[in-house]
């Protein structure tokens, strides 16, 4: 390879690896398929199985969560009862294009998700023009990119995703937005991949990641939706991967001098197995005498909220500033609690279940002595074991583990679950109610609808596709996991700049 070799890397971001080959196989994604023809293609293992939010960090650290730590977007505090997006102080991780490149290499990293801004360096970068998941409001770096942006009317706009039942406007807006979103993300890779000097560039579509999470089935159409809904969402969302493949073949034209091209997602979509809203009604059973969930007294807020049709308190939210927004998700999922009887409590994210023990000592108002920390881990690991479909019998848990078992540093103790639960691998929605020990009945709260409005959630693969002399003959062999990319990537720009 040559001095003036290039890595360029597009994410389709959680593009599900099915998906993507049943429309390879159906020749409808012909950008996608010419690169796998002179490359090679596999899927690859993600590090969603236990930490929903953890791809992003996992990839561009090549560390797994227990190391990095960033499990969720929003981090319980123990001192002060509520979740928020971590800062720098809290989660400190470093990209590797900004630590493990050489010195005179130049990225371009355009949209890359769940990252800080960069504090220095000659790199371009921005986030949150129109990502899925972002740490803060959205940013441009260096900032005379985001004024010369500004001046030609380019500016972020965040994908926002709608968790109120669809309807057919409502269908073709997601796709529409969809669309507008990765045509947006195109515009800026043609205007700076051939301008600027680069050595790695990575450019994210994220229209998947959103457009899976409401299109993927028809547990996310309202009741009364029109005829012919189910057939338009699929359509929809197949609508989305094209449009990406559409916009990918310009991004490769814009960078067509790179002499290696990587095109993944690092996770995947599939039905929506999160029961994660009747979680905390599965604590109290299992603990007996604790009444802490959102049973009891929410405030004025939280009373509110109920009154409110869901499409209106997301609308409402979606135009609140992001830590107003971040204030009030968490004040509805953890919110109401008497911390005096409240012996372990739910976050209720977006694929998992997670339970954090009212540890005293650490948390503001624990009740748990420390030599009863692991009993109850123990018993939350136990009990929700016990919990399945009280119409057919189904485990509706697959497993559930203590932290401990995880080996996380020290540091991130403080705000990590203390037990992780990974829900079965079956659709929530079928649910009409949960059985549990002792007689325990719990109504699912939407029969035939998911609690948190999705109609997918993640998977733990994602896909990848090399194209180039560093693939010749298809050779992927060290690329099965995404926590490989970092390291292999930092090798294959460090040989074709032939620096070290």
């Amino acid at each position: 390879m040559g001095a003036d070799s290039k890595l360029l890397m597009v994410v389709l971001d959680a593009a599900e690896p099915a998906r993507v080959e049943s429309l390879l196989d159906a020749g409808k994604l012909p950008t996608l398929a010419e690169l796998r023809q002179t490359g090679g293609y596999r899927r690859v293992a993600s590090t969603t199985d236990w930490w929903v939010a953890s791809p992003w960090p996992s990839f561009y650290t090549g560390t797994p969560p227990s190391r990095h730590g960033f499990y969720y977007y929003l981090w319980w505090d123990p001192e002060t009862l509520v979740s928020s997006r971590p800062d720098r102080h809290r989660f400190d991780a470093e990209p590797f294009w900004r630590s493990a490149l050489p010195e005179d290499a130049r990225s371009i990293v355009i949209d890359g998700s769940e990252m800080h801004r960069p504090a220095s360096g000659d790199n371009i970068e921005l986030s949150g023009w129109r990502t899925h998941d972002i740490l803060s409001e959205p940013w441009v770096y260096p900032s005379s990119l985001g004024e010369e942006l500004a001046r030609k009317g380019l500016r972020p706009a965040p994908l926002v995703e709608s968790y109120a039942p669809l309807r057919q406007d409502d269908i073709r807006k997601a796709q529409a937005d969809s669309n507008e979103a990765t045509e947006s993300v195109g515009q800026l890779a043609r205007l700076l991949l051939p301008r600027e000097t680069w050595d790695f560039a990575l450019v994210s579509l994220t229209a998947p990641h959103m457009a899976g999470h409401q299109l993927w089935s028809a547990t996310s159409l309202a009741p009364d939706a029109e005829p012919g809904c189910a057939s338009l969402q699929r359509a929809a969302l197949d609508d989305i991967y094209m449009n990406c493949d559409r916009v990918l073949a310009e991004v490769l034209e814009a960078g067509h001098d790179a002499s290696n091209v990587i095109v993944c997602s690092l996770h995947g979509m599939e039905h929506n197995r999160n029961r994660g809203n009747v979680l905390q009604d599965m604590l109290d059973v299992i603990l007996g005498e604790q009444r802490s969930a959102l049973h009891g007294d929410t405030g004025v807020i939280g009373r509110v909220r109920e009154l409110l049709p869901e499409s209106i308190r997301h609308a409402v939210k979606s135009r609140l500033p992001m830590q107003w927004q971040d204030r009030l998700t968490g004040y509805w999922r953890t919110g109401g609690y008497d911390w005096s009887s409240t012996k372990a409590f739910s976050f209720v994210p977006d694929l998992q279940g997670y339970v954090r023990v009212n540890l005293a000592g650490r948390e503001k108002h624990g009740i748990v002595p420390a030599e009863e920390y692991e009993d109850v881990c123990r018993a939350v690991c136990e009990g929700v074991m016990q919990f399945h479909d009280a119409d057919d019998g189904e485990p509706i848990v697959e497993e559930a583990r203590p932290l401990n078992s995880f080996e996380p540093r020290e540091a991130l103790r403080a705000f990590m679950p203390d037990v992780a639960i990974n829900w079965a691998d079956s659709p929530a929605a079928k649910h009409t109610s949960i059985s549990g020990p002792n007689g325990a009945s719990i109504p699912w709260p939407l029969p035939g609808r998911n609690g948190d409005g999705r109609s997918g959630n993640h998977t733990a693969h994602g896909f990848l596709v090399g194209s180039g002399p560093a693939f010749d003959g298809g050779e992927l062999d060290a690329w099965n996991h995404i926590l490989d990319f970092a390291d292999n990537i930092s090798r294959l720009v460090r040989g074709c700049t032939g620096r070290r």
